[in-house]
Parts: structure tokens; sequence; C-alpha cells
């Protein structure tokens, strides 16, 4: 988190990155269901691998593996078990957004500390 406070040290800046990232996960998300219903493997590894970035980036770890599976699926092709995992992801970005929604009222040591306390589900790690 240090890290990616020194390049956006900005307060405001920060919550809009990861405003962004969460806007931007749900239309991959749903992107990502369409891909599964059309059974089109190329399109689901190539969406699972943007979303797998964009997470990683932002130390979403749970989130990113659950990318990388889709993308593993996309690979190979079989897409068998794809929709459950898709509905894991909705879980991950949910908890992400709730843990996100209370970081513009923190101070940098609370935020910490509740990173710290969150990760059983996803870390930070920048």
């Amino acid at each position: 988190m240090a890290r990616l406070r020194n390049l956006v040290p900005d307060e405001a800046a920060l919550s809009e990155l990861f405003d962004t990232f969460a806007d931007q996960s749900k239309e991959l998300i749903a992107q990502l269901h369409i891909a599964v219903e059309k059974n089109d493997a190329p399109e689901l590894r190539r969406l699972a691998h943007k979303l797998l970035g964009a997470s990683a980036n932002l130390g979403a770890n749970p989130m990113s593996q659950i990318c990388k599976q889709l993308d593993e699926k996309g690979r190979t092709q079989t897409l068998e078990g794809a929709t459950e995992q898709l509905s894991e992801l909705e879980q991950e970005l949910a908890r992400i957004e709730l843990f996100l929604s209370s970081m513009p009222a923190l101070n940098k040591s609370t935020l910490e500390n509740t990173i710290k306390s969150s990760t059983d589900r996803f870390r930070f790690i920048v």
C-alpha cells in the first residue's frame, strides 16, 4: 500500500483509482458471463487475463487467482465450472468494494490495520 500511496499520494485520486477498478471489473465480469454463455473460450481467456492483471496490480490476490483459473479454462477450452467461478469472482469483488467503500474516511494507520485484518480474503500488496 505504501508504494501505491507514493504513486498516488492524493487520497481523492487513490479513491478514484479504486472506483475505476471496481467499475471496470463489473463490466469485465459481465462480459465474462457472456463469453461463458456463448462457450467462447478465447474470449473468456482474453477477458480473464485482463482482469487478472488489474486485480494482481492492486494486490487482490483471491480475485486474481480466480481470474487465473478462468484464464486457464479459456486456454484449455474447458469451460466446465466457469459459471461457479464467476460467482466466486463476483463475491470477491463485492468484498473488495465493501472494504474500499470505507477508504476515504480512513487515515493511513487505520487503513493499514484494516488491510492487515482483511488478509483472509484479499491483500493489497504493492
